[in-house]
């Protein structure tokens, strides 16, 4: 790694007290033994200052099954993903332990590097009910000729113990028991955090066994997050009038789908589909009923499962002989569109309707998207005559998100709405954008919160080429440079930029033309390194991406987007 290593200062071993709320501690006089995963668990091969997630079904009380992630600096966070684990350890509590929120095992914290796998391993296993990830003859930084170190996290599914550290081979010049490094556990929620200790000579020696044990609390399960929908963030009509299946429903009828897409909020499965304006998940039998209504309301499909309801209303396609539906799986998303379809004692040439339910598969915190490309007829009235939002059914902790009912003008055309999980969309757009091949602008936008103690900020970029890489910038500064470095592009930011190119930061933007990112807001880069951040403070962000003119490579930026903290 090319970063300035900074010194690390020395400390005691010591086990903090615990609190009222949870008793855990590490403590080295109970039993275990090493168990060698080296021929027989997965490679990592992880990168210097890397991270992997990996899929356990092994948990206990205190970590649950599901998803792990591994640090190539000698730590695992569980039920958590994106965060990193720095190279620069520090005493616990420290965000730099894969953030404050969740619960991080450090046997070792510390520098390691072992270039891919090229100076020693980490491997990871279920075995003999247990959840091992062992560093296997691992190296440190830029620590040529001072030896390697052996050592591995156990997470038993069964007994009395959470955890164990053990150590096989961890005295070598460099590890030296310790001496640079941080060993024992961050609680996040759940109960106390335990340190045994940091920058110690022979803290622990080959042949050591750390347990984690004792009592907790667990933390009462967090608020799911709210459910909106809104008007002001980017998407694309993607027509599939002539690529979709067609659905030639009959008046006020149904059918059901099978669909490969799902996100945090849609499983894959079973969608049903309801000529009369809206889809189901996780559900059949039921129907879309011909009057609509408020919601929550048992028409929209029964009141146990979830609706997305584009522009519920009296349609009917005559079987496809006044308009058609299309669904088709395109682009990472589930489409599913009413292309020119009539209503009820209508015709098929006048007072017609056209828009589109999409469900993505990866946009960050947009859920579902509805698109309008015309509404404008006497009898549709942008909605005059419909219901138009989400509900949630019986689905736990989501709320029912109604965007209008029977009114006019509630939407027009070209509109687009956002079913995001979240607070919907954060920051200020300034600075505009040239155009790209695409004909059109790339568009920065952000949703979740600019609280900063959520740690729940998205950027998300659109309008893109297809299949372009990029990546996000940010700066406390804002500027307005044209064609920086030959780029076809405006740099809207000053002063000192940082980027996100770190592990999974740089994308691509595949077929839909767009990308996204959870930030981690106590590693915002800078170019002399990572930076929090701040309540009231204003900071910056843009997307830089490939492109090409005229069949020549260059590059190109979104508009910018300001977010102030709070």
């Amino acid at each position: 790694m090319t970063s300035i290593r900074t010194g690390l200062t020395a400390g005691l071993a010591c086990a903090l007290a615990p609190m009222a709320a949870a008793q855990l501690t590490i403590v080295s006089n109970l039993p275990g033994s090493f168990v060698d995963i080296s021929g027989t668990g997965t490679p990592l091969s992880l990168a210097d200052d890397g991270e992997a997630d990996i899929a356990t079904t092994i948990g206990n009380a205190l970590f649950a099954a599901g998803t792990a992630r591994v640090g190539s600096n000698g730590g695992v966070r569980f039920a958590g993903t994106d965060l990193e684990l720095a190279f620069g350890n520090l005493n616990l509590p420290a965000a730099g332990a894969f953030g404050l929120t969740s619960q991080s095992l450090l046997p070792f914290w510390d520098d390691v590097n072992t270039v891919g796998g090229t100076l020693g391993e980490i491997y990871w296993q279920e075995t003999m009910g247990m959840l091992i990830v062992q560093w296997d003859n691992i190296e440190f930084f830029n620590s040529p000729g001072l030896g390697t170190a052996r050592f591995q996290v156990q997470v038993p599914a069964t007994g009395t113990t959470w955890a164990r550290f053990v150590y096989d081979d961890i005295m070598q010049v460099r590890a030296n028991g310790g001496e640079s490094a941080t060993i024992g556990y961050q609680a996040g929620a759940w109960g106390n955090d335990v340190e045994f200790s940091f920058n110690t000579a022979g803290a622990v020696m080959d042949g050591t066994v750390l347990s984690l044990v004792g009592t907790f609390t667990p933390p009462p399960p967090p608020p799911a997050p709210t459910l909106t929908i809104v008007d002001n963030l980017p998407g694309t009509w993607v027509d599939i009038s002539t690529t979709g299946t067609p659905l030639s429903l009959a008046d006020d009828a149904e059918v059901d789908i099978s669909t490969t897409i799902s996100n945090a909020l849609f499983a894959a499965g079973v969608v049903r589909v309801g000529s009369n304006g809206g889809i189901r998940f996780d559900g059949t039998g039921q129907d879309l009923g011909v009057g609509n209504q408020t919601l929550p309301n048992a028409g929209a499909f029964g009141i146990d499962g979830q609706s997305l309801l584009g522009f519920w209303d009296d349609i009917d396609t005559e079987s496809g002989l006044w308009g058609e539906i299309y669904w088709q799986e395109t682009m990472g998303m589930l489409i599913v569109q009413w292309q020119a379809t009539a209503f009820f004692n209508g015709s098929a040439t006048a007072d017609t309707v056209t828009f589109q339910i999409q469900v993505p598969s990866n946009a960050g915190a947009v859920m579902a998207r509805f698109l309008y490309q015309d509404v404008s007829s006497v009898r549709a009235d942008g909605g005059g005559s419909a219901t138009i939002g989400y509900q949630a059914g019986s689905f736990a902790n989501q709320n029912d998100v109604q965007w209008s009912f029977d009114t006019p003008g509630a939407v027009a055309n070209g509109d687009v709405l956002s079913l995001v999980m979240g607070a919907g969309s954060v920051g200020a757009p300034y600075c505009t954008a040239n155009a790209n091949s695409t004909g059109a602008a790339g568009v920065i936008a952000g949703s979740g919160s600019a609280t900063v103690a959520s740690n729940d900020l998205t950027l998300e970029a659109s309008s893109l080429p297809a299949n372009a890489f990029g990546f996000f910038l940010t700066s406390a500064t804002q500027a307005m440079t044209p064609n920086p470095g030959g780029s076809q592009g405006i740099l809207c930011l000053g002063g000192l930029i940082g980027r996100y190119v770190g592990a999974g930061q740089i994308k691509n933007s595949g077929a839909a033309g767009e990308f996204s990112l959870l930030l981690n807001l106590n590693q915002i880069p800078t170019p002399n390194g990572f930076v929090s951040a701040m309540v009231g403070q204003t900071r910056s962000f843009q997307a830089w991406y490939r492109d090409a003119i005229n069949g020549v490579a260059t590059s190109n930026f979104t508009n910018g987007l300001a977010v102030t903290f709070n």
